[in-house]
């Protein structure tokens, strides 16, 4: 007979050890909303890692302007790729966190808020205007080598 030690009770077969241990639960239950946290906090953090690393790369590692930049590459990608490759993951950096946001609400209103929505309601609006800013501000379009940037030269006959 073989003996087992789980949690300071000795369980003397194998089928006292499951008993033991609890029933195996289903595919669909040890999914559980911890569990779920646990991705998305993980995915949270390897999409913000990988925003980060990729602004490093365009701002530090890739040349700007059309000249050089064509021919430069970072794993077969050049500046314009990687450019799209960061948004992209910007974007759905944006998603995780609305999710996590979503799973998270009841701490948010019974930590964060102090029990008054008002406050949580307040808190995430706040940031609304800065987001909408950058969407319908205008934009202008700025001429290349204009007369007051140019640097002029003096040349002697």
């Amino acid at each position: 007979m073989e003996r087992y030690k789980i949690m300071g009770s000795t369980i003397n077969s194998l089928d006292d050890r499951s008993k033991a241990q609890g029933a195996k639960k289903s595919s669909a239950s040890w999914l559980g909303k911890n569990t779920w946290k646990r991705v998305l906090d993980l995915a949270l953090y390897m999409v913000a890692c990988l925003t980060a690393g990729t602004g490093l790369l365009l701002a530090y590692r890739l040349p700007h302007g059309a000249g050089n930049a064509s021919r430069v590459v970072f794993f077969g990608y050049g500046r314009h790729e990687w450019g799209d490759i960061h948004t992209w993951l910007a974007f759905f950096g944006i998603f995780l966190v609305v999710v996590h946001l979503a799973l998270n609400w009841q701490w948010l209103v019974k930590v964060a808020a102090s029990k008054h929505i008002w406050r949580l309601a307040a808190g995430i609006l706040s940031g609304l205007p800065i987001v909408i800013a950058f969407l319908f501000l205008p934009v202008e379009r700025a001429e290349r080598n204009r007369e007051s940037d140019a640097i002029h030269l003096q040349i002697d006959p």
